[in-house]
């Protein structure tokens, strides 16, 4: 195990090792989160809150790769994991008192450091270490342990819960809260005490893990913001931006009206257990061995393609059609569904179809990052921070229409949800090679991604010997 001292050092050990990190943080969270309004009754604040963490998170994510070769992964995921406990911390007395509501959007802008930071290194890392053909199982097995943090941290509120009226959304109780605050500084512990610097690394394929040069802060901040003109990057930012940016939806116009408080947790822990088996299925997918890395890049195109177009069609059912629909102004009206009523089978495949839908999503535009910036951390840290940068702006613009100041119906929300991940599918159909001519070529031996031939620059084939990605323009 990773307590050994030797194995402590492999690749597939650190890997681990960021998901019981993350699953500390980010994915109780998530839980919270779960509970809609961050377990208050009344989301708005969680709103104004989360508009400034994302946008934080969005600056942060952009320059994430610079901090991560100035600080480090070690200090960047330990401070990140006590932003997460702050923000909880926040929110429970933010729930308690109006008068701290201040306190509440402050620990948004200061979680949105601290998660730019976390997500930036834990992607750097899992992308770095992982070898061509098994990306897809190390991206599975992090996404496994990250959501179990949502999936026991939505059955505690649920079980914390059980007894809330049913007719009444109450706030989540103080033991909720501070059972979060403390697993997320376990969580930072875990990281200062378990993480080890990427030159030490061993990968399992037993090549080194490339770290450039660590340079002046200025060119390392010009050095991130370099893959912003990345030609994949830029066909890919749609699929990003739209990648968090329907959790909104699902999470306060979804899951945060339409039942009691109890049966919030319980769909918190169902959405991110929906999560696991999702990203288990999809990594089996694309690690096929019989299969060229094209051909798998291809298949986890239109899985994830038709996970979207599925859990969309099942969702438009629900917010349409399932007792008689629901709107925005008739929130006071509404009879909540319960965990106990006959008809909550359908709204519970709902849930599992959005979760099986996200992860889909987000671990197919991981592995097609880890494609692109295999072995080099610096380079896989860029493009992380790139990746989190854009979702975070996504959200950002997410939770801000969602404010009641604009008042922005349910069914509006729904359907930008649906076509923005749709329209973001056309560009990755090219990037992902399920074009006939792809804009992104792969090496069907290394799976290593080229440049396409354009004017004076050619494509620069590489070896099986050597996976680790070729000098391109757009990285300094």
């Amino acid at each position: 195990m990773c307590c050994n001292p030797s194995v402590i050092y492999s690749g597939f050990c650190q890997v681990i090792l960021t998901g019981v990190i993350t699953f500390c943080s980010v994915g109780f969270f998530n839980a919270l989160q779960g509970l809609g309004g961050a377990g208050n009754a009344d989301p708005s604040a969680n709103n104004a809150a989360n508009a400034s963490l994302y946008l934080t998170f969005a600056i942060t994510g952009y320059l994430g790769g610079a901090f991560f070769n100035l600080l480090g992964p070690r200090v960047l995921m330990s401070v990140g994991c006590m932003t997460f406990a702050f923000y909880a911390l926040a929110a429970y007395l933010a729930g308690q008192d109006d008068a701290l509501q201040w306190l509440f959007i402050l620990s948004g802008v200061v979680l949105g450091v601290g998660a730019g930071w976390l997500w930036t290194a834990q992607g750097a890392l899992m992308l770095a270490y992982a070898p061509q053909d098994r990306k897809g199982l190390y991206i599975s097995v992090f996404w496994i342990i990250f959501n179990l943090g949502g999936v026991i941290g939505g059955l505690l509120a649920f079980a914390l819960n059980f007894d809330s009226s049913e007719d009444e959304p109450t706030s989540a109780n103080a033991a909720s809260y501070f059972s979060f605050v403390g697993i997320m500084l376990f969580g930072a512990i875990v990281a200062f005490l378990g993480l080890v610097s990427p030159e030490k690394v061993v990968r399992e394929d037993g090549l080194p893990v490339t770290v450039q040069p660590c340079l002046s802060p200025a060119k390392e901040f010009l050095g991130a913001l370099s893959v912003s003109v990345d030609k994949n990057m830029l066909l890919l930012s749609l699929l990003f931006f739209s990648s968090n940016y329907f959790y909104t939806y699902i999470f306060n116009a979804f899951n945060g009206v339409l039942f009691t408080v109890r049966t919030r947790g319980l769909n918190s822990a169902i959405f991110w257990l929906s999560q696991i088996v999702g990203a288990w299925l999809l990594g089996l997918v694309l690690d096929a061995s019989r299969l060229k890395v094209r051909s798998r890049s291809r298949n986890g195109f239109w899985c994830t393609t038709i996970a979207t177009t599925l859990s969309f069609l099942l969702g438009g059912y629900v917010q349409y059609f399932h007792r008689g629909g629901y709107r925005r102004d008739d929130d006071d009206n509404r009879d909540l569904i319960d965990v106990t009523n006959g008809d909550y089978w359908l709204p519970c495949l709902t849930i599992i179809g959005y979760g099986i839908m996200a992860t889909c999503v987000q671990v197919y535009s991981y592995w097609l990052l880890g494609i692109l910036g295999s072995g080099d951390a610096t380079l896989a840290a860029r493009y992380s921070g790139f990746y989190k940068g854009m979702q975070s702006l996504g959200a950002t613009l997410g939770w801000v229409l969602d404010l009641e100041a604009f008042g922005i119906s349910y069914r509006a929300q729904f359907l930008v949800c649906w076509i923005l991940i749709s329209v973001a599918l056309v560009p990755t159909f090219f990037v992902s090679g399920a074009a006939p001519a792809s804009w992104l070529k792969l090496d069907d031996t290394t799976g290593v991604g080229l440049r396409r031939r354009s004017g004076s620059v050619c494509d620069t084939p590489t070896t099986a010997s050597d996976d680790r990605p070729q000098s391109q323009s757009s990285v300094s």
